[in-house]
């Protein structure tokens, strides 16, 4: 029971936050609204300076000065997607239906309320830290994850270039999101896309066939129009 309390004081701040917002009482105004940074660290167990552990968290450790502490807060399977659904909803895996990576939350229970959804239908604008589906800037190629390896990979070929070597190199693109430096989109004319005639599922074999749920999970990968399918195109081939 001292997980669900830890999780349900959660929760209480959320009502606290969203007070007044709906229901018969009349709206706050914006001024006295509380806004809400919610940072979650996936897979972080308690080994942090702020928990006694010899490591050096002094961020985290003046966060933790500053606000709640929870020292009896348990994780109720060993999954992070179970741990995300237990504490954006208040509720057991038993009741939310996710136990370990699949079924997703709005598989298993479609019904229960998530913290987000509260402040959204409060009035708040909700939003996922997560960047753009896809992104062009006019930088080097080593600013971004790709351009970082390939260098490291360069390096390590010069160092091993005397001596029998087995070296493997693993490129996150054309992997979602697509982003990249701008000079390779500029090899494209996104005019020129020419897009399928029809996306129905009808007409495409099963094995052949993959859902449109991945681009959805970035900031404006969500619409389905033309224009945003020539520019997931336009990425995938910069």
């Amino acid at each position: 029971m001292r997980f669900r309390r830890r999780v349900e004081c959660v929760f209480a701040a959320a009502l606290i936050a969203v007070a007044g917002a709906t229901g018969s009482k009349a709206a706050p105004l914006e001024s006295e609204r509380m806004n809400v940074l919610f940072i979650s660290v996936d897979d972080l167990r308690p080994e942090l300076g702020a928990y006694g552990a010899p490591v050096v968290t002094p961020n985290i450790d003046r966060l933790a000065d500053a606000g709640l502490r929870f020292d009896h807060a348990y994780a109720q399977v060993s999954a992070c997607a179970a741990s995300r659904a237990a504490l954006l909803t208040g509720t057991y895996p038993h009741t939310s239906g996710v136990y370990l990576m699949r079924p997703s939350l709005g598989e298993a229970n479609p019904g229960l309320v998530t913290m987000p959804q509260l402040f959204k239908d409060a009035g708040y604008e909700t939003m996922l830290p997560r960047g753009p589906v896809t992104e062009g800037a006019d930088v080097s190629d080593d600013t971004y994850l790709d351009g970082k390896l390939a260098a490291h990979a360069v390096a390590e070929l010069r160092r091993l270039k005397d001596r029998p070597f087995f070296l493997a190199v693993g490129f996150v693109r054309p992997h979602l999101p697509f982003n990249c430096p701008r000079r390779y989109w500029d090899l494209y004319d996104r005019r020129n896309i020419v897009l399928p005639d029809t996306i129905s599922r009808e007409r495409v074999p099963l094995a052949q066939w993959h859902g449109n749920y991945e681009p959805a999970m970035y900031q404006g990968g969500r619409t389905n129009s033309q224009l945003t399918g020539r520019r997931l195109i336009h990425g995938y081939r910069a």
